[in-house]
C-alpha cells in the first residue's frame, strides 16, 4: 500500500518538475465562460477554491451578448427568464436591483402570445380576432392529443398531421392553425416540426420554475457582470485538448498549457459532438454517442431600426400566415413596447434560420422587408439601421441551443451530464435534466458540477 502510494506522489513530482517554471496547478480549470461556468465558478470561488475560466471568445457570457446600440441594450443571445418564482436565477437579478419587463409571450401558456399578437393574411389584410378564436382552441388541444398517442418515436410534424386530419381541419383554419403551431413550436425548440420529438416538452415537466416570463431593457449581460466580479478569466483562449491520463490534468489551449486537479466542461453539445477538443483518454462511447443524440438547434435575431412606428404599438407581436411555401416564417417582435425607439425585432428558426446565416445580410433585410410590406404597404421606409445574428456559423456555439429529437430519450441528457473518474465534470444548458435550453437551467447546471466538485474533493482528502 505504502509503495503503491509512494509511486503515485513520484510521477506527481516528476510531472510538476517538467512542466516549465513549474507552472501553476489550479485545484478546477472551468472551460467556458458562459452562465454555466460562470455559476461554477462563483461557488467554487467562494469556497476557496484556486480556479481559473478559459474562454474561447474575446468576451464572457457565451449564448449571452448584450449589445448597446441605438440608445438602448439588445440581446442578441438569450432574452427571455422562463419563469420568475422559485428560479434560482431571481434572487441575484433581485440583490443586484436588475429591471425587467414581463412579455405576453409565455412559454408555458401559448395562447398568452396569441392573444397579444396581430395576424395578417397573405394579401396584407388583418384576420379578424372572432377568426383567430375558433383557431386557438385547437392548438390549444395539440398537446393532450400529443399525450395520448401511443407511438413516441414520431416527429411533432407527424403528430401534426394526424391531428389534422382526426379533426378535418382544412382550408383557411389550417393555415391559421399552422402558423400558430409554427409560432409555438418551431420558434420555441428552435428547429422544424419533423425534427422534434413529440416529448420535447415532457424535460420540464418536473421543474418547478413558474411564473412571468421577463426580459431585460438594459440587456442580460448585467447577469454576467455580477457573476463575473473577481473571478480569475482569461479570454481567447480555445481549449483544443484536455488530457487526463495523469493526476494532474494537462488544459492545452491555442498558446498556452494549464494545469488543473479537476477541470469543469461547460462548452455546448455542439462542440463536444464536432470533436472540437481532443480528450486523452477519449470520451466514454456513451457520453459521445450521448452527444450526437441530442442537437442543437438554431434560432436567430434581426433587429431593425426604422425612422419612425408604422405598426400597431399596443401588440407585441406581428404574423403573417402563408398560402405557399414561397415566404419564409417569421415571428416578429414589437420591440418598440419595451425600448421606445421604432425597433421590430425579427426571430428566425430551423433549417430556415441555416438557410439565412449562408446568404448576405443585404438578402436577409430584403426577405423580411418584403413580407412587412405586404402587411403596411409599399410606401413603408428601409431599416436605417439592423443587427444580425449567425448563432449555426459562431465557431463557438454552433447552434443556439439544445432540444430532444425525433425517437430520442432524454436520458441522454444526464449520460452527457455525467462526471469522468471524479475528474473531469460537465456543465451547460444540455446538461439539465429538468430545464435544458433556458438560462436558468445552465444556471443550476454550473452550481450543480461545482458541488460535485468539492464532494470529490472531500472524499479524496478522506482517503
Amino acid at each position: 500500500m505504502l509503495s503503491k502510494k509512494f509511486t503515485q506522489l513520484s510521477t506527481l513530482l516528476l510531472i510538476i518538475i517538467s512542466m516549465p517554471g513549474f507552472a501553476q496547478i489550479y485545484d478546477t480549470v472551468i472551460i467556458g465562460g458562459g452562465i454555466s461556468g460562470l455559476a461554477a465558478a462563483t461557488q467554487l470561488h467562494q469556497k476557496k477554491y484556486n480556479i481559473l475560466i478559459l474562454e474561447a471568445r474575446d468576451r464572457v457570457g457565451g449564448r449571452i451578448w448584450s449589445m448597446n446600440r441605438w440608445g438602448t441594450a439588445l440581446d442578441l443571445g438569450a432574452s427571455w427568464l422562463h419563469g420568475v418564482d422559485n428560479n434560482p436565477i431571481s434572487p441575484l437579478i433581485a440583490e443586484s436591483s436588475i429591471k425587467t419587463m414581463p412579455t405576453s409571450y409565455n412559454s408555458e401558456d401559448y395562447q398568452k402570445k396569441l392573444d397579444d399578437m396581430v395576424l395578417y393574411d397573405e394579401t396584407g389584410k388583418q384576420i379578424p380576432q372572432q377568426e383567430i378564436d375558433t383557431t386557438t382552441p385547437l392548438l390549444l388541444n395539440f398537446d393532450p392529443f400529443i399525450e395520448h398517442l401511443s407511438n413516441r418515436k414520431i416527429s411533432l410534424q407527424t403528430a401534426f398531421n394526424l391531428y389534422v386530419t382526426k379533426e378535418n381541419i382544412k382550408g383557411r383554419q389550417l393555415k391559421i392553425l399552422t402558423y400558430q403551431i409554427l409560432s409555438s413550436y418551431v420558434y420555441e425548440f428552435a428547429d422544424d416540426l419533423d425534427k422534434l420529438s413529440i416529448d420535447i416538452e415532457k424535460t420540464h415537466e418536473n421543474s418547478s420554475v413558474s411564473g412571468k416570463q421577463v426580459i431585460f431593457p438594459s440587456g442580460y449581460i448585467q447577469l454576467v457582470n455580477k457573476l463575473a466580479q473577481d473571478i480569475p478569466i482569461k479570454l481567447n483562449q480555445i481549449v483544443k485538448k484536455i488530457d487526463y491520463t495523469n493526476p494532474i490534468i494537462e488544459i492545452e489551449t491555442q498558446n498556452h498549457t494549464y494545469y488543473a486537479r479537476s477541470v469543469i466542461i461547460t462548452v455546448p453539445v455542439s462542440i463536444l459532438n464536432a470533436k472540437k477538443i481532443a480528450f486523452n483518454p477519449q470520451l466514454p462511447t456513451d457520453k459521445i454517442q450521448a452527444c450526437s443524440q441530442i442537437k442543437m438547434g438554431t434560432y436567430d435575431k434581426v433587429f431593425l431600426l426604422f425612422n419612425k412606428v408604422f405598426w400597431d404599438k399596443e401588440k407585441e407581436w406581428i404574423g403573417l400566415i402563408q398560402s405557399n411555401s414561397k415566404l419564409p416564417v417569421f415571428d416578429i417582435m414589437n420591440y418598440y413596447k419595451f425600448s421606445k425607439l421604432p425597433i421590430l425585432l425579427v426571430f428566425n428558426a430551423g433549417k430556415q434560420a441555416e438557410l439565412f446565416e449562408n446568404i448576405s445580410d443585404k438578402q436577409i433585410i430584403k426577405n423580411i422587408m418584403k413580407e412587412l410590406r405586404i402587411i403596411y404597404g409599399k410606401s413603408i421606409p428601409e431599416p436605417s439601421a439592423y443587427v444580425i445574428t449567425r448563432w449555426n456559423k459562431d465557431p463557438y456555439s454552433l447552434g443556439s441551443y439544445s432540444h430532444l429529437p425525433t425517437g430520442v430519450s432524454s436520458d441522454n441528457y444526464k449520460i452527457i451530464a455525467k462526471p469522468i473518474k471524479n475528474r473531469l465534470f460537465f456543465a451547460g444548458e444540455a446538461t439539465s435534466l429538468i430545464d435544458p435550453a433556458t438560462v436558468h437551467g445552465a444556471y443550476s447546471s454550473g452550481i450543480r458540477a461545482a458541488e460535485e466538485v468539492e464532494n470529490s474533493s472531500k472524499k479524496n482528502s478522506v482517503k
